[in-house]
């Protein structure tokens, strides 16, 4: 998008524009929302010196497509008989410029941007000085020459909900001539202009779907990875010897290597030790149930323990703690240990050698560590991730119920995954090595004589996924930072 302005340092001319839009000599495109539209730009009447006078500093335009008033489609917008303008604020002024359809054309060059417009309707010329061929606009350049963009009063405002106009201002509120703007802030806040104005060539100047970042990827599905892997063998000027089906297969593969050792979120699942079954173990989705953060919706609505693609609950691959609840939270402030350490810290502060010294706390919490160990109060547990199975031994009984935190390892779901760069790697060294087998095995002749031999695009498929391999396997470039699993 256009970059976003300020209109602090405004540059409003008083002349004898023509006063009337009907009358401008062009239209700027411009985007509102998105959508081209026209702002209509006029000249001076005999005021050569206004060429001399710099431009608005952040209307200072470069590249922009413009439309003559007869051009086919150009007419002003309107909503019924009422034509349609996008307001905003200009040194405390709220005012308006008048909006034009413009002919649809991919290469047009929109250098001023509208986002989230106020669009207002019942629009007068505006003109402080009251002389009916004065108006003030403001001044822009446009190409290295100045133009007039025409500012007009308004009186009513735009509904979006309803698509009708609605007075500028409610009844009990009148806007008062003569009181500073900050005086009324308060008053006229809701129903301020909200109008972004933005100007420049846009970054993404280029047609088509582009432009992305690591977390506001424009890979949002399958096809789009797909379209991207067969780019990176040159197509479209390229035909890729593999169809979608295959890609999308290569696809799947990357994302299960990936999620053996990496692609996880660490999460912490509440663990009611009356739903173990002595000998069988707890079904990990059930500890899902229980967790209130894993039930509760997130921003989207969704609940953050279901993969909506797979139709499936997320799958933990490892677990790497299982804590009773005696041990931590709030029963940890009624244990043994924790009664030794205030008897050490109360003793020295009071200055009596009652309490015990670290010494002797020391020692006794070895041998609380020790006693832990013998009578096998800390929990050992096994978890098999083909079947989702937790085992905890020795194994709770009903006569003892507890509840505890199960750490555990989460993969993510399959629209987080297929951002991942590591899976677009993997993906084409895939498919380096699919379409290297098919030309070493089909020889490929072109015009001229040229032979095609996959022989060199297989190797370097084969050595760029022996590389990934130990990327993944040694938690190395993009895996870098996430804990290697334990694996059994």
């Amino acid at each position: 998008m256009s970059r976003p302005t300020s209109l602090d340092r405004p540059v409003i001319v008083e002349n004898e524009f023509f006063t009337d839009s009907k009358d401008a000599q062009a239209v700027l495109v411009a985007k509102c929302n998105s959508k081209n539209v026209g702002i209509p730009l006029v000249s001076a009447a005999n005021a050569d010196y206004l060429e001399l006078i710099g431009a608005t500093p952040t209307f200072n335009l470069k590249g922009s497509t413009l439309y003559t008033m007869d051009t086919d489609g150009v007419a002003p917008y309107k909503v019924g008989d009422e034509a349609l303008g996008v307001a905003f604020e200009v040194e405390g002024n709220r005012l308006a410029i008048p909006l034009y359809t413009v002919p649809k054309n991919d290469s047009d060059v929109a250098t001023v941007t509208f986002d989230e417009p106020t669009l207002v309707g019942e629009m007068d010329v505006f003109s402080p000085s009251g002389k009916e061929t004065v108006q003030n606009s403001l001044l822009i350049s446009v190409d290295n020459i100045n133009f007039g963009l025409p500012l007009f009063t308004y009186n009513k405002v735009l509904d979006n909900k309803t698509g009708k106009f609605k007075d500028k201002f409610p009844d009990d509120i009148t806007e008062t001539s003569g009181v500073a703007p900050s005086a009324m802030d308060e008053t006229y806040a809701p129903y301020r202009p909200t109008t972004i104005v933005g100007t420049g060539k846009p970054t993404i100047d280029f047609e088509g779907n582009y432009g992305s970042t690591y977390v506001n990827s424009k890979i949002m599905a399958y096809s789009d990875l797909i379209d991207r892997v067969k780019r990176a063998f040159g197509w479209p000027t390229i035909e890729v010897d593999l169809c979608d089906e295959n890609i999308a297969e290569f696809i799947d593969q990357a994302i299960e290597v990936y999620t053996k050792y990496a692609g996880y979120t660490e999460e912490f699942l509440v663990f009611d030790s009356k739903w173990y079954k002595p000998g069988v173990g707890i079904r990990m989705d059930k500890l899902f149930a229980m967790t209130p953060e894993m039930r509760r919706k997130n921003i989207e609505k969704a609940e953050q323990d279901w993969d909506y693609d797979l139709k499936n609950y997320r799958k933990i691959i490892d677990v790497f703690s299982v804590t009773p609840g005696e041990q931590c939270g709030a029963n940890s402030l009624f244990t043994f240990e924790y009664t030794l350490a205030q008897q050490t810290y109360f003793g020295f502060m009071g200055g009596s050698m009652s309490g015990f010294d670290l010494v002797t706390w020391n020692a006794v919490k070895f041998w609380l560590d020790c006693r832990e160990k013998v009578l096998g109060l800390i929990p050992s547990f096994r978890f098999e991730p083909q079947n989702q199975y937790l085992r905890i031994y020795p194994e709770p009984q009903a006569y003892s119920r507890y509840f505890g935190i199960v750490s555990c390892y989460v993969t993510k779901p399959i629209k987080e995954l297929i951002v991942e760069p590591f899976i677009y790697e993997y993906v084409v060294a895939l498919c380096s090595i699919a379409v290297g087998r098919i030309r070493s095995k089909y020889q490929f002749q072109l015009l001229g004589g040229a032979t095609i031999t996959g022989d060199q695009l297989l190797q370097t498929g084969l050595d760029k996924k022996k590389e990934l391999d130990e990327m993944l396997w040694k938690g190395q470039g993009w895996v870098e930072g996430q804990p290697m699993p334990f694996m059994m």
